[in-house]
């Protein structure tokens, strides 16, 4: 098969090829993969799926990553992407309910912000999706997400030539309302040094599930003991 052949094969196979990759730096093998489709809400673009790797020996914790935000060239100034999050270890793989679901739906959610925002998918970038601050994902209180440099991941995950052309595989960080604030406070690059980041590297996990607190008597006073713990 002539070498133009072979690139144009690999265009029509990208979204598997982009699993691929991802797949072989993490040594996972596809009982380990999962495939979300998206909804039929973003049927009048490209839809983008969502894949979620299982935690592997050589990388302890779950990935959720887009497949088909790369199908966009949005610019020839600005790469192809695919964009990830990772999650703990300990995050529980029920993602059918909404409590642990609800990264599915962000990272559609983040994809399809990307496509409409028009410029391409660029470090720093932070797309929000919540006018009023209130959580819009059950299960979370993240309403906006900001795109980083992939430091969790080895250097070679960062680019990946895909028939004709490079592309990039961006890391995604979810931020609540106060994280959001503190971020156009001091601006993307200290917020990504100080606040996503500790003394042992970066700390750039989604948050898992937070437990909602109860009005029983029982609950008012482990509540209460908490608060007091934490010197509030």
């Amino acid at each position: 098969m002539p070498e133009e052949s072979k690139e144009m094969e690999s265009e029509r196979n990208r979204r598997s090829l982009v699993v691929n990759h991802t797949k072989n730096i993490l040594g996972a093998d596809n009982s380990q993969v999962h495939i979300f489709k998206t909804s039929a809400e973003y049927d009048n673009l490209f839809p983008v799926d969502v894949a979620v790797f299982e935690p592997t020996e050589a990388f302890n914790g779950y990935v959720v990553s887009t497949v088909g935000l790369s199908d966009y060239r949005f610019s020839d100034n600005v790469a192809r992407a695919e964009l990830v999050m990772v999650l703990p270890s300990s995050y529980k793989m029920s993602f059918e309910k909404p409590e642990y679901g609800w990264v599915v739906r962000f990272m559609a959610q983040m994809a399809q912000a990307c496509i409409s925002d028009n410029s391409g998918v660029v470090i720093g970038q932070v797309f929000t999706f919540s006018k009023d601050g209130k959580p819009c994902f059950a299960g979370t209180d993240c309403i906006s997400g900001v795109i980083s440099f992939p430091e969790m991941f080895p250097l070679e995950f960062f680019e990946e030539k895909i028939g004709l052309t490079y592309t990039h595989f961006l890391q995604v960080v979810p931020l609540n309302q106060n994280r959001l604030e503190k971020l156009r406070s001091v601006g993307f690059e200290t917020f990504l040094d100080f606040d996503l980041h500790d003394a042992d590297g970066p700390v750039m996990f989604a948050p898992e599930p937070q437990k909602a607190k109860g009005n029983s008597p029982i609950d008012k006073i482990i509540s209460h003991n908490e608060d007091i713990l934490n010197d509030k």
